[in-house]
């Protein structure tokens, strides 16, 4: 539908009870239909005035590319990368915009991702939070040598990034040279300025796997003085500019994200209670306030904040995630689960919804269910190797002896030097050589 420059027209569709925004612009501006029922009027004014922007200056790379940032920040991805593509097209000798291009696609088509990443990467061949990026990527694509130039030439630029080298010493590990990735393991701690807690337990892991059980106490010990952390914290400050278009304020919420990432729960909590009194019209502060409620403890004030942002914002899927895990951790499965239903009514290809649904279905013995689920998150992502391993497990539960060799073996394929899944593949070719010629399982 093609409207006149200036219009905003609001459709009520009868029946259906859906109330959406239409934004246009003059017939050679493309600005992509953005559905706002969802949405709080602050997120919907912010997001109509990086529109009117662009209505005023189609030309402008700058102004279709904060409008693909704003977009990005409240979760259009698609109208996002339409956004982006007048950008690049307008500027393409600028980095920015092929790398968030790349940032929108990671969790949908690696191959895409990679080939817009790699064209930021010619414009900035030192910016070494894309070369890890890509350098992920790859590793899950199965591309470890192109993976390894990638990194040893960005070690090359960039020699006493820890975040590069951990990244290269788990590259390592995947190409089976231990001793070599335990060396990168220690550079990376030696390093200044930085939380070290991935090393640390990449060098536990390698000691207890070699039984030296004084350098795996000495090195927990080192870690016991760290938050406890689950995953690697990489700065990226090219990305980190999308959630100035949140409207976040700056400062405040920084503090408390940082505190979040670090494992302060008590002080992202106070941050984001004293963030959100000020700012009660963004859903992302408050979610991530429930999530420190849920870390500390604190789950019926998680469950409250985030039942809360369900109600005043609609669907928002980080909260419906959130809360789900929240009600698993509490012990109350029939509504996490119901949670997890939620997430996947907004977004049916949630590879980690689809697993953790499987996780409870199987607490429940519930094992037609949990396979479902587990072969739903598989088929989304056949690289993660969790989910491989759990739907194995699953059907090695029901007897499906070689379905779920296939799947464990996956797994170890995929994660090499995690002692869980070949223990199991143990298990089940010791099982496989018992069972009789009649394919029948051992009684």
């Amino acid at each position: 539908m093609k409207l006149k420059a200036g219009i905003l027209a609001a459709f009520i569709i009868a029946g259906a009870g859906i109330a959406f925004w239409s934004f246009s612009a003059p017939q050679s501006v493309d600005i992509p239909i953005i559905e706002t029922d969802h949405l709080h009027p602050l997120v919907t004014e912010v997001i109509l005035k990086s529109i009117d922007e662009v209505r005023h200056r189609p030309n402008s790379a700058k102004d279709w590319g904060e409008l693909g940032m704003v977009l990005i920040a409240h979760d259009f991805p698609e109208q996002a990368r339409d956004c982006l593509k007048h950008a690049m097209r307008l500027e393409p000798e600028a980095f920015r915009w092929p790398y968030f291009m790349g940032y929108t696609l990671e969790e949908s088509d690696y191959e895409l991702a990679l080939r817009h990443y790699t064209q930021a990467l010619k414009i900035r061949p030192d910016y070494s939070p894309l070369r890890i990026r890509i350098a992920l990527i790859l590793m899950r694509l199965g591309e470890l040598e192109e993976c390894e130039k990638t990194l040893s030439d960005g070690e090359l630029l960039d020699p006493d990034n820890p975040y590069l080298i951990v990244t290269h010493g788990r590259l390592l590990l995947l190409k089976k040279s231990p001793e070599q990735a335990e060396k990168l393991f220690k550079t990376a701690l030696d390093q200044p300025n930085w939380s070290p807690q991935t090393a640390l337990l990449e060098l536990i892991k390698l000691a207890n796997r070699r039984g030296d059980l004084e350098a795996a106490f000495e090195y927990q010990q080192q870690l016991a003085i760290y938050p406890n952390v689950a995953r690697m914290d990489l700065p990226d400050p090219v990305l980190g500019k999308i959630r100035l278009y949140e409207g976040l304020s700056k400062s405040l919420a920084e503090r408390a994200d940082f505190a979040l990432a670090k494992g302060d729960y008590s002080a992202a909590i106070t941050a984001y209670e004293s963030f959100s009194r000020k700012r009660q019209d963004l859903p992302n502060a408050a979610t991530n306030l429930a999530r420190a409620y849920t870390m500390s403890g604190r789950h019926q004030e998680a469950i409250d904040t985030y039942q809360n942002v369900i109600e005043r914002f609609g669907d928002v899927l980080s909260a419906h995630f959130g809360l789900a895990g929240t009600y698993e951790i509490s012990g109350q499965r029939e509504l996490a689960i119901e949670q997890y239903r939620a997430v996947l009514k907004i977004k049916p290809n949630h590879k980690q919804a689809w697993r953790f649904l499987g996780s409870l279905y199987e607490q429940q013995d519930n094992f037609d269910e949990a396979i479902r689920c587990y072969q739903e998150s598989v088929v989304i992502d056949p690289s993660n190797p969790q989910a491989q391993l759990a739907l194995g497990i699953a059907l090695l539960h029901e007897d499906h002896f070689q379905q779920a060799h296939h799947h464990i073996a996956r797994a170890v394929s995929l994660a090499p030097n995690e002692e869980l899944p070949k223990a199991y593949l143990r298990q089940i070719e010791e099982k496989l050589e018992k069972i009789p010629a009649t394919g029948l399982p051992p009684k």
